[in-house]
């Protein structure tokens, strides 16, 4: 069954690969058959798409839904996540998202998690606010 849906999916994305429905439901079957690497690429586009869109009420349910399942994403998504969740104006959510993004990157030798200059003050920021709310 999960094979014939995903040809169904599959032939939806191919005609419109823009859909964020389509995509939706790719991560959806994709997280049924316990396949990883297409979960992720199917949550990272949706998310992508219901972005441009300005669908942030959605891109907020998808990444619940990835968060509850407790799904392991690349950083990539809940960097995108983080930005979903400041839009909605929810600064709490949105920092737990940029920690586990810091969380899972392996420290470099500059003591930085992280390539870029912006996510290098993300990165000290949340560090910052993670000791505040712990003290």
């Amino acid at each position: 069954e999960l094979r014939i849906a995903r040809a169904q999916v599959a032939r939806v994305l191919r005609d419109e690969p823009d859909n964020p429905d389509g995509w939706r439901e790719a991560y959806e079957i994709a997280s049924a058959a316990s396949d990883p690497d297409e979960a992720s690429r199917a949550a990272a586009r949706a998310l992508d798409i219901y972005q441009r869109l300005a669908e942030h009420e959605l891109a907020a349910t998808l990444v619940n839904d990835v968060e509850q399942r407790g799904q392991a994403l690349p950083p990539k998504f809940f960097l995108a996540a983080a930005e979903t969740a400041e839009r909605l104006g929810n600064g709490a959510w949105a920092l737990s998202l940029l920690l586990r993004v810091i969380e899972a990157r392996p420290r470099q030798r500059s003591g930085c998690a992280h390539e870029t200059a912006v996510l290098c003050q993300r990165h000290h920021l949340a560090q910052l606010l993670k000791f505040q709310r712990h003290a």
